[in-house]
Protein backbone atom coordinates (compact mmCIF):
# COMPACT_ATOMS: atom_id res chain seq x y z
CA UNK A 1 0.00 0.00 0.00
CA UNK A 2 1.47 3.42 -0.68
CA UNK A 3 0.05 6.13 1.23
CA UNK A 4 2.87 8.78 0.28
CA UNK A 5 4.48 7.29 -2.32
CA UNK A 6 5.55 10.01 -3.82
CA UNK A 7 4.05 13.89 -2.78
CA UNK A 8 0.31 13.10 -3.92
CA UNK A 9 -2.06 10.49 -2.73
CA UNK A 10 -4.89 8.82 -2.81
CA UNK A 11 -6.77 8.82 0.45
CA UNK A 12 -6.96 6.42 3.47
CA UNK A 13 -9.75 6.71 5.34
CA UNK A 14 -11.38 3.96 7.61
CA UNK A 15 -14.86 5.31 7.65
CA UNK A 16 -18.06 3.29 6.43
CA UNK A 17 -21.41 4.88 4.70
CA UNK A 18 -21.94 8.39 4.57
CA UNK A 19 -24.66 11.30 3.85
CA UNK A 20 -24.62 14.50 2.96
CA UNK A 21 -26.41 17.78 3.50
CA UNK A 22 -26.35 21.79 3.98
CA UNK A 23 -26.31 22.68 7.82
CA UNK A 24 -28.21 25.99 8.42
CA UNK A 25 -25.78 27.25 10.98
CA UNK A 26 -22.80 26.80 9.37
CA UNK A 27 -21.22 27.67 5.67
CA UNK A 28 -20.38 24.77 3.89
CA UNK A 29 -20.65 20.85 4.38
CA UNK A 30 -22.10 18.72 7.04
CA UNK A 31 -21.06 15.06 6.67
CA UNK A 32 -22.70 12.55 8.97
CA UNK A 33 -21.29 8.90 8.98
CA UNK A 34 -22.85 6.35 9.66
CA UNK A 35 -21.95 2.98 11.27
CA UNK A 36 -19.19 2.13 14.07
CA UNK A 37 -18.90 5.20 15.80
CA UNK A 38 -16.11 5.53 18.21
CA UNK A 39 -15.14 8.74 18.03
CA UNK A 40 -16.48 12.60 16.23
CA UNK A 41 -14.29 14.59 14.23
CA UNK A 42 -14.74 17.82 12.38
CA UNK A 43 -12.61 19.70 9.95
CA UNK A 44 -13.46 23.38 8.43
CA UNK A 45 -11.63 25.50 6.77
CA UNK A 46 -11.85 28.30 3.33
CA UNK A 47 -10.29 27.66 0.14
CA UNK A 48 -11.13 31.46 -1.37
CA UNK A 49 -11.85 30.89 -5.28
CA UNK A 50 -12.96 26.90 -4.87
CA UNK A 51 -16.44 25.94 -6.67
CA UNK A 52 -16.28 22.32 -4.59
CA UNK A 53 -14.68 20.85 -1.47
CA UNK A 54 -14.48 16.92 -1.33
CA UNK A 55 -13.50 14.83 1.36
CA UNK A 56 -12.67 11.27 -0.18
CA UNK A 57 -11.31 8.05 1.34
CA UNK A 58 -10.90 4.69 -0.09
CA UNK A 59 -10.42 1.24 1.05
CA UNK A 60 -10.77 0.39 4.72
CA UNK A 61 -14.79 1.95 4.28
CA UNK A 62 -15.34 2.79 0.25
CA UNK A 63 -16.59 6.24 1.16
CA UNK A 64 -16.44 9.67 -1.29
CA UNK A 65 -18.31 12.40 1.45
CA UNK A 66 -19.15 14.64 -1.32
CA UNK A 67 -20.03 18.52 -0.79
CA UNK A 68 -22.20 20.91 -2.25
CA UNK A 69 -20.79 24.47 -4.24
CA UNK A 70 -20.32 26.61 -2.21
CA UNK A 71 -19.59 30.32 -3.40
CA UNK A 72 -17.56 31.76 -0.27
CA UNK A 73 -15.12 28.60 -0.46
CA UNK A 74 -15.90 27.54 2.85
CA UNK A 75 -16.53 23.77 4.09
CA UNK A 76 -17.81 22.39 7.45
CA UNK A 77 -17.05 18.43 7.32
CA UNK A 78 -18.33 16.39 10.42
CA UNK A 79 -18.75 12.97 11.36
CA UNK A 80 -18.17 9.79 13.67
CA UNK A 81 -15.39 7.67 12.48
CA UNK A 82 -14.11 4.28 13.59
CA UNK A 83 -10.49 4.83 13.66
CA UNK A 84 -7.65 7.03 13.03
CA UNK A 85 -7.08 7.25 9.41
CA UNK A 86 -6.08 9.71 6.38
CA UNK A 87 -8.28 11.81 4.16
CA UNK A 88 -7.90 13.69 0.91
CA UNK A 89 -9.50 17.13 0.95
CA UNK A 90 -9.90 18.03 -3.14
CA UNK A 91 -10.01 21.68 -4.19
CA UNK A 92 -11.96 22.39 -7.06
CA UNK A 93 -11.92 25.12 -9.30
CA UNK A 94 -13.19 25.84 -12.90
CA UNK A 95 -10.41 28.56 -13.41
CA UNK A 96 -7.30 26.08 -12.91
CA UNK A 97 -6.23 23.22 -15.15
CA UNK A 98 -6.33 20.89 -12.33
CA UNK A 99 -7.63 20.00 -9.16
CA UNK A 100 -5.72 20.21 -5.53
CA UNK A 101 -5.34 17.45 -3.10
CA UNK A 102 -4.03 17.95 0.55
CA UNK A 103 -3.76 15.58 2.97
CA UNK A 104 -5.40 15.48 6.33
CA UNK A 105 -5.82 12.72 9.25
CA UNK A 106 -9.35 11.80 10.53
CA UNK A 107 -8.84 11.73 14.36
CA UNK A 108 -10.91 13.32 17.27
CA UNK A 109 -10.63 16.97 17.31
CA UNK A 110 -12.35 20.26 16.20
CA UNK A 111 -9.76 20.82 12.88
CA UNK A 112 -8.96 23.69 11.02
CA UNK A 113 -7.51 24.00 7.52
CA UNK A 114 -5.70 27.20 6.41
CA UNK A 115 -4.62 27.52 3.00
CA UNK A 116 -0.87 28.88 3.17
CA UNK A 117 -0.69 31.54 0.45
CA UNK A 118 0.13 30.79 -2.87
CA UNK A 119 -1.80 27.87 -2.48
CA UNK A 120 0.15 25.22 -2.81
CA UNK A 121 -0.15 23.98 0.80
CA UNK A 122 -2.20 23.76 3.91
CA UNK A 123 -2.40 24.09 7.67
CA UNK A 124 -4.21 21.33 9.17
CA UNK A 125 -4.14 22.10 13.34
CA UNK A 126 -6.72 20.61 15.89
CA UNK A 127 -5.85 17.50 16.35
CA UNK A 128 -1.95 15.51 17.45
CA UNK A 129 -1.05 14.03 13.85
CA UNK A 130 -2.37 17.05 11.66
CA UNK A 131 -0.57 19.02 14.40
CA UNK A 132 2.94 16.87 13.43
CA UNK A 133 2.24 16.94 10.18
CA UNK A 134 1.87 20.51 10.02
CA UNK A 135 4.75 21.54 11.56
CA UNK A 136 6.75 18.76 9.03
CA UNK A 137 5.40 20.00 6.27
CA UNK A 138 6.29 23.77 7.73
CA UNK A 139 9.86 23.00 7.16
CA UNK A 140 9.45 22.05 3.24
CA UNK A 141 7.17 25.26 2.51
CA UNK A 142 9.37 26.70 -0.11
CA UNK A 143 10.31 22.89 -1.03
CA UNK A 144 6.41 22.68 -2.07
CA UNK A 145 5.85 25.58 -3.88
CA UNK A 146 8.37 24.34 -6.49
CA UNK A 147 7.68 20.78 -6.44
CA UNK A 148 4.36 22.12 -7.06
CA UNK A 149 5.21 24.44 -10.52
CA UNK A 150 6.71 20.89 -11.54
CA UNK A 151 3.59 18.78 -11.42
CA UNK A 152 1.90 21.13 -12.81
CA UNK A 153 4.26 21.13 -15.58
CA UNK A 154 4.09 17.22 -15.87
CA UNK A 155 0.35 17.17 -15.92
CA UNK A 156 0.08 19.62 -18.47
CA UNK A 157 2.57 18.10 -21.03
CA UNK A 158 0.56 14.78 -20.40
CA UNK A 159 -2.69 16.63 -20.96
CA UNK A 160 -1.14 17.91 -24.39
CA UNK A 161 0.45 14.63 -25.28
CA UNK A 162 -3.02 13.03 -25.19
CA UNK A 163 -4.72 15.85 -26.75
CA UNK A 164 -2.58 15.40 -29.48
CA UNK A 165 -2.58 11.83 -30.30
CA UNK A 166 -6.78 12.24 -30.12
CA UNK A 167 -6.07 14.59 -33.21
CA UNK A 168 -7.09 13.26 -36.41
CA UNK A 169 -4.01 14.18 -38.15
CA UNK A 170 -1.18 13.99 -34.93
CA UNK A 171 2.13 16.03 -35.19
CA UNK A 172 4.86 13.82 -34.30
CA UNK A 173 6.93 17.08 -33.48
CA UNK A 174 4.47 18.01 -30.49
CA UNK A 175 4.04 14.80 -29.29
CA UNK A 176 7.86 14.78 -29.35
CA UNK A 177 8.12 18.29 -27.72
CA UNK A 178 5.75 17.14 -24.83
CA UNK A 179 7.89 13.86 -24.20
CA UNK A 180 10.73 15.85 -23.56
CA UNK A 181 9.23 17.93 -21.53
CA UNK A 182 7.55 14.98 -19.49
CA UNK A 183 10.99 13.93 -19.05
CA UNK A 184 12.50 16.80 -17.53
CA UNK A 185 10.09 17.10 -15.16
CA UNK A 186 10.16 14.14 -14.13
CA UNK A 187 14.20 14.68 -13.72
CA UNK A 188 14.06 18.10 -11.90
CA UNK A 189 11.79 16.30 -9.70
CA UNK A 190 14.02 13.77 -8.76
CA UNK A 191 16.23 16.14 -6.01
CA UNK A 192 13.25 17.46 -4.33
CA UNK A 193 12.15 13.95 -3.20
CA UNK A 194 15.27 13.28 -2.09
CA UNK A 195 15.49 15.90 -0.30
CA UNK A 196 12.12 15.62 0.91
CA UNK A 197 12.32 11.88 1.87
CA UNK A 198 15.55 12.67 4.22
CA UNK A 199 13.77 15.18 6.10
CA UNK A 200 11.02 12.40 6.66
CA UNK A 201 13.39 10.32 7.95
CA UNK A 202 14.42 12.86 10.52
CA UNK A 203 10.37 13.02 11.49
CA UNK A 204 10.12 9.42 11.79
CA UNK A 205 12.85 9.29 14.61
CA UNK A 206 11.28 12.70 16.02
CA UNK A 207 7.40 11.11 16.17
CA UNK A 208 7.87 7.71 16.79
CA UNK A 209 4.87 5.54 17.37
CA UNK A 210 2.38 8.26 15.91
CA UNK A 211 0.19 7.79 13.21
CA UNK A 212 1.60 10.32 11.36
CA UNK A 213 4.55 8.09 11.28
CA UNK A 214 3.47 5.21 10.53
CA UNK A 215 1.15 5.99 7.54
CA UNK A 216 4.28 7.55 5.94
CA UNK A 217 7.19 4.67 6.95
CA UNK A 218 4.97 2.50 5.46
CA UNK A 219 4.48 3.93 2.18
CA UNK A 220 7.33 6.02 1.37
CA UNK A 221 9.70 3.14 0.22
CA UNK A 222 12.94 5.12 1.76
CA UNK A 223 13.32 2.42 4.72
CA UNK A 224 14.47 -1.05 4.37
CA UNK A 225 12.65 -4.00 5.50
CA UNK A 226 14.52 -4.55 8.51
CA UNK A 227 14.40 -0.70 9.38
CA UNK A 228 10.44 -1.17 9.02
CA UNK A 229 10.13 -4.08 11.46
CA UNK A 230 12.53 -2.44 14.12
CA UNK A 231 10.10 0.48 13.63
CA UNK A 232 6.60 -1.76 14.34
CA UNK A 233 8.38 -3.20 17.12
CA UNK A 234 8.22 0.12 19.01
CA UNK A 235 4.24 0.73 18.38
CA UNK A 236 2.07 0.11 20.85
CA UNK A 237 -1.08 -2.17 20.89
CA UNK A 238 -3.25 0.39 19.99
CA UNK A 239 -1.06 1.38 17.00
CA UNK A 240 -0.84 -2.34 16.02
CA UNK A 241 -4.75 -2.75 16.33
CA UNK A 242 -5.77 0.34 13.86
CA UNK A 243 -6.08 -0.08 10.17
CA UNK A 244 -2.78 0.95 9.46
CA UNK A 245 -0.79 -1.21 12.12
CA UNK A 246 -2.57 -4.31 10.35
CA UNK A 247 -1.24 -3.05 7.40
CA UNK A 248 2.00 -3.17 8.56
CA UNK A 249 1.73 -6.74 9.64
CA UNK A 250 -0.16 -7.54 6.82
CA UNK A 251 2.96 -6.32 4.61
CA UNK A 252 5.77 -7.03 6.66
CA UNK A 253 4.69 -10.84 7.95
CA UNK A 254 2.46 -12.30 5.46
CA UNK A 255 3.87 -14.57 2.50
CA UNK A 256 2.56 -12.51 -0.83
CA UNK A 257 0.89 -14.71 -3.08
CA UNK A 258 1.15 -12.48 -5.98
CA UNK A 259 4.58 -11.84 -7.37
CA UNK A 260 6.64 -11.78 -10.65
CA UNK A 261 6.26 -14.55 -11.94
CA UNK A 262 3.29 -16.46 -10.46
CA UNK A 263 -0.09 -17.39 -12.71
CA UNK A 264 -2.14 -14.43 -12.28
CA UNK A 265 -6.02 -15.70 -10.81
CA UNK A 266 -8.28 -15.80 -13.77
CA UNK A 267 -11.55 -13.61 -12.93
CA UNK A 268 -14.65 -13.33 -14.73
CA UNK A 269 -16.55 -10.07 -14.27
CA UNK A 270 -19.52 -7.76 -16.07
CA UNK A 271 -17.64 -4.68 -17.67
CA UNK A 272 -19.03 -1.11 -16.82
CA UNK A 273 -21.37 -1.48 -20.46
CA UNK A 274 -22.84 -4.89 -19.18
CA UNK A 275 -19.91 -7.00 -21.38
CA UNK A 276 -18.58 -9.81 -19.72
CA UNK A 277 -14.98 -9.62 -19.08
CA UNK A 278 -12.36 -12.83 -18.44
CA UNK A 279 -8.75 -12.47 -17.58
CA UNK A 280 -7.93 -15.78 -19.45
CA UNK A 281 -9.51 -14.85 -22.35
CA UNK A 282 -7.00 -12.26 -23.19
CA UNK A 283 -4.23 -15.29 -23.07
CA UNK A 284 -1.77 -14.59 -25.90
CA UNK A 285 -1.21 -11.21 -25.65
CA UNK A 286 0.31 -8.59 -22.63
CA UNK A 287 -2.03 -7.05 -20.36
CA UNK A 288 -2.07 -4.43 -18.20
CA UNK A 289 -4.64 -3.92 -15.09
CA UNK A 290 -4.60 -0.55 -13.78
CA UNK A 291 -6.25 -0.24 -10.34
CA UNK A 292 -7.36 3.16 -9.44
CA UNK A 293 -10.79 4.85 -8.36
CA UNK A 294 -12.83 7.64 -8.47
CA UNK A 295 -11.72 9.68 -5.72
CA UNK A 296 -8.02 8.84 -6.30
CA UNK A 297 -6.44 12.22 -7.50
CA UNK A 298 -3.01 10.87 -8.78
CA UNK A 299 -5.19 7.64 -10.54
CA UNK A 300 -7.50 11.09 -12.71
CA UNK A 301 -4.14 12.76 -13.16
CA UNK A 302 -2.34 9.64 -14.56
CA UNK A 303 -5.41 8.63 -16.90
CA UNK A 304 -3.89 11.20 -19.85
CA UNK A 305 -1.25 9.73 -19.92
CA UNK A 306 -2.07 6.16 -19.44
CA UNK A 307 -4.28 6.71 -22.94
CA UNK A 308 -1.37 7.63 -24.62
CA UNK A 309 0.14 4.11 -23.34
CA UNK A 310 -2.56 2.39 -24.74
CA UNK A 311 -2.79 3.95 -27.92
CA UNK A 312 0.99 3.78 -28.27
CA UNK A 313 1.12 -0.10 -27.74
CA UNK A 314 -2.62 -1.49 -28.56
CA UNK A 315 -1.77 -2.65 -31.56
CA UNK A 316 1.55 -4.79 -30.52
CA UNK A 317 -0.18 -6.77 -28.21
CA UNK A 318 -1.36 -4.94 -24.84
CA UNK A 319 -4.76 -4.85 -23.63
CA UNK A 320 -5.83 -2.79 -20.68
CA UNK A 321 -8.34 -3.62 -17.91
CA UNK A 322 -9.52 -1.20 -15.51
CA UNK A 323 -10.83 -2.25 -12.20
CA UNK A 324 -12.46 0.41 -10.00
CA UNK A 325 -12.64 0.80 -6.18
CA UNK A 326 -16.28 2.45 -6.66
CA UNK A 327 -18.38 -0.31 -6.04
CA UNK A 328 -20.46 2.22 -3.79
CA UNK A 329 -20.04 5.05 -6.14
CA UNK A 330 -21.48 3.25 -9.73
CA UNK A 331 -22.92 6.65 -11.22
CA UNK A 332 -19.70 8.57 -10.03
CA UNK A 333 -17.64 5.44 -11.68
CA UNK A 334 -19.22 5.45 -15.07
CA UNK A 335 -19.35 9.23 -15.12
CA UNK A 336 -15.41 9.41 -14.28
CA UNK A 337 -14.89 6.81 -17.40
CA UNK A 338 -16.78 9.10 -19.72
CA UNK A 339 -15.35 12.79 -18.46
CA UNK A 340 -11.70 11.03 -18.33
CA UNK A 341 -11.75 8.91 -21.66
CA UNK A 342 -10.98 5.72 -20.56
CA UNK A 343 -14.14 3.93 -21.92
CA UNK A 344 -11.35 3.02 -24.57
CA UNK A 345 -10.62 -0.27 -22.53
CA UNK A 346 -13.18 -2.48 -20.28
CA UNK A 347 -13.65 -1.03 -16.63
CA UNK A 348 -14.83 -2.81 -13.87
CA UNK A 349 -15.66 -2.98 -10.28
CA UNK A 350 -13.38 -4.57 -8.23
CA UNK A 351 -16.41 -6.54 -6.26
CA UNK A 352 -15.36 -5.21 -3.05
CA UNK A 353 -15.40 -8.07 0.01
CA UNK A 354 -17.69 -10.59 -2.66
CA UNK A 355 -17.24 -14.13 -2.93
CA UNK A 356 -18.22 -16.70 -5.47
CA UNK A 357 -20.85 -19.55 -4.84
CA UNK A 358 -17.83 -21.53 -3.72
CA UNK A 359 -16.75 -19.03 -0.97
CA UNK A 360 -14.21 -18.09 -3.47
CA UNK A 361 -12.69 -14.41 -3.30
CA UNK A 362 -13.67 -12.32 -6.60
CA UNK A 363 -12.80 -9.06 -4.86
CA UNK A 364 -10.04 -7.69 -7.44
CA UNK A 365 -7.86 -5.58 -5.41
CA UNK A 366 -7.88 -8.50 -2.91
CA UNK A 367 -7.38 -11.62 -5.19
CA UNK A 368 -4.57 -9.44 -6.25
CA UNK A 369 -3.03 -7.49 -2.97
CA UNK A 370 -3.45 -4.39 -3.97
CA UNK A 371 -3.49 -2.42 -1.05
CA UNK A 372 -3.33 0.80 -2.47
CA UNK A 373 -3.96 3.30 -5.44
CA UNK A 374 -2.87 3.41 -8.26
CA UNK A 375 -1.62 0.22 -8.76
CA UNK A 376 -1.15 -1.57 -12.05
CA UNK A 377 -0.08 -4.84 -12.59
CA UNK A 378 1.22 -6.44 -16.29
CA UNK A 379 0.87 -10.03 -17.37
CA UNK A 380 2.41 -11.39 -19.78
CA UNK A 381 0.83 -13.66 -23.05
CA UNK A 382 1.50 -16.78 -21.04
CA UNK A 383 -0.86 -15.24 -18.07
CA UNK A 384 2.50 -14.82 -16.02
CA UNK A 385 2.79 -11.69 -13.98
CA UNK A 386 5.22 -9.26 -14.72
CA UNK A 387 5.59 -6.96 -12.51
CA UNK A 388 3.16 -4.59 -10.52
CA UNK A 389 4.08 -0.58 -10.69
CA UNK A 390 3.37 2.20 -8.58
CA UNK A 391 5.45 4.17 -11.02
CA UNK A 392 4.67 5.57 -14.74
CA UNK A 393 8.27 5.86 -15.36
CA UNK A 394 8.94 2.55 -14.55
CA UNK A 395 6.16 0.62 -16.67
CA UNK A 396 6.92 3.22 -19.47
CA UNK A 397 10.63 1.63 -19.50
CA UNK A 398 9.40 -2.05 -18.74
CA UNK A 399 7.15 -1.64 -21.67
CA UNK A 400 9.51 -0.07 -24.24
CA UNK A 401 11.98 -3.20 -23.66
CA UNK A 402 8.89 -5.57 -24.30
CA UNK A 403 7.41 -4.04 -27.43
CA UNK A 404 10.99 -2.64 -28.72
Amino acid sequence: MRLLKTLTTAAILCIAGATFGQQAKVKGLQTTVKGVQNFDYEISGKFPGSEKILLSGDRYGGVLLDSAQNPDGSFFFKGKAKMVSLGTLIVENKKKMFSQYFNVFIEPGKIKVKLYEGGKQIEAKGSPNNDIMTVVEAENKAFWFDLSSIYDSLNYASMRMSQIRKADVVNKDSVAYYENLYKRMGAAAAPYIAARNEKLKIAFKKYPNTYFTAYNALNSGILSEEALKSMYAGFDDKLKKSAIGKEWDKQLFNVKKITDGVIAPDFAVTDANGKPVKLSDFKGKYVLLDFWATWCGPCRAGNPHLIAVYKKYKDQGLEFIGISDDDNNIAGWKKAIKDDGIGLWPQVLRNRGKQNDKGGNIDLSSLYEVGGYPTKILIDKEGKIVHQFADDTELDMMLSQIFK
